[in-house]
């Protein structure tokens, strides 16, 4: 059986292997994929698909793969081979019409749970309503082991090549190197849980800007599937019987049913959550500035001036710029999704959409009102402006009392925005 490895770079806990005598291991280099990564995150992939083919070469067998449309090379695949073809279940549209049209069998790869599992038909709404049911009702599966051996590739399949990893240089301000592949996944997974004060105290810290342990940073591990969700649940679980068991490493586990919440929400709306919003201008030089880190808000522009020098942004952050963008600036927050998906190294499909509607307030729970005051937000979240100074220099030298809205002493030009809601945070 051809198995498709697409967003499940990984051999433990991978239900793809399950049952298969004979599997033939396939990754493929989707071009249009492709080209919406950064070099920064293809470089993370395919460090990935990198390791996991040496993995495969010392059980016994390789990893093929192929470059060009997914289909096309799937099918020309399960042609050359007379085999059928196994797929993790995606929650994009794109990929679920891929998958059909390939008639490929789908199993549940990237969640916590099965479909067959859940308790209900369409996910309920909001996501507290998901996540009471989920919680009183389903246990996630055990994770499988590794495959101990695997069979040989048919005689005569040419493995390919892996494309070339792009030369990206180190960013000396990240909270952390992100290095992709199943190794590095399970290696600072057992790194993390194993200081206790990290998982015990995730909750207070996890709203933090700086440094990389102040949340776990699984994120860019699952994303691309090198880290099973399943595994993280049984290690914090085995770490709650024999460390300690509180507030925050149930929230560990409460951010990880946020993400399977969207993983299947996104497939219940289709279509639909990808249309235009009611309203939203179309003010390219505000969208460039935003991209930029130029708008004029040292918040705003620290986050994305992270997001594209390190393929990486807190939740706090990813949650003010998409409020500044959606609610602010007005424009259609597609654009926005758009451009994280390009950047971003833990770009999921679910988290990201969902994420993105969420705050423009459309889709799940619908509000108008789900603003962020970013000045606000900014002196609860970066006090002192430590994180701003870290990532935007030239204003190294403004005094705490003016980081937040320097234009307002003259040291900046003035934010491309001024929203009414500012002028009561504002005090200079």
């Amino acid at each position: 059986m051809i198995i498709d490895l697409r967003d499940c770079l990984r051999l433990d806990d991978n239900p793809l292997f399950e049952g298969v005598s004979h599997p033939i291991p396939v990754w493929v280099c989707e071009t249009q994929r492709f080209e919406r990564m950064s070099p920064r995150r293809q470089r993370f992939v395919l460090q990935a698909v990198a390791e996991l083919r040496d993995a495969l070469r010392g059980l016994g067998s390789d990893l093929v793969i192929r470059v060009g449309d997914r289909v096309e090379c799937l099918t020309d695949l399960a042609q050359q081979t007379g085999q059928a073809i196994r797929v993790g279940a995606a929650s994009g549209l794109d990929e679920r019409k891929q998958d059909r049209a390939l008639n490929a069998e789908r199993i549940d790869v990237t969640s916590l749970f099965r479909r067959e599992q859940l308790p209900f038909e369409a996910v309920p709404e909001p996501f507290t309503k998901f996540r009471n049911k989920v919680q009183k009702k389903l246990k996630p599966d055990a994770p499988l082991a590794k495959p101990e051996r695997l069979a040989p590739l048919p005689e005569g399949l040419d493995p390919g090549q892996i494309p070339s990893i792009p030369e990206v240089p180190s960013e000396p301000s990240a909270v952390m190197e992100f290095v992709g592949g199943e190794q590095a996944a399970q290696s600072h997974l057992t790194q993390y849980l194993s200081d206790p004060r990290r998982p015990s105290t995730y909750k207070e810290t996890r709203n933090g800007m700086l440094g990389a342990d102040y949340s776990t940073k699984f994120s860019p591990f699952l994303a691309q599937g090198s880290l099973s969700p399943r595994r993280i649940w049984q290690a914090v679980s085995e770490f709650e019987q024999q460390v300690i068991k509180n507030d925050s490493t149930y929230w560990i586990k409460f951010e990880l049913l946020w993400r399977e919440y969207f993983h299947w929400w996104v497939q219940d709306w289709g279509a639909e959550l990808y249309r235009a919003p009611e309203r939203y201008q179309t003010r390219q030089p505000w969208f460039e500035a935003w991209c930029n880190g130029e708008t004029g808000v040292p918040f705003i522009d620290a986050n994305m001036k992270e997001l594209t020098q390190s393929g990486f942004m807190s939740n706090r952050g990813r949650q003010n710029v998409a409020s500044f963008l959606a609610k602010d600036l007005g424009l259609d927050y597609r654009l926005g999704a758009d451009f994280f998906e390009y950047h971003l190294l833990d770009y999921d499909h679910g988290s990201n959409w969902g994420n993105w509607a969420y705050v423009a307030g459309v889709g799940a729970d619908p509000r108008d009102d789900r603003w962020f005051n970013v000045l606000l937000q900014a002196t609860r979240y970066d006090k002192r402006g430590g994180y701003v100074r870290h990532w935007l220099p030239d204003l190294d030298t403004v005094d705490d009392r003016h980081i937040h809205w320097p234009w307002t002493a003259g040291l900046s030009p003035p934010p491309i925005v001024h929203p009414s809601g500012w002028n009561k945070v504002i005090m200079p």
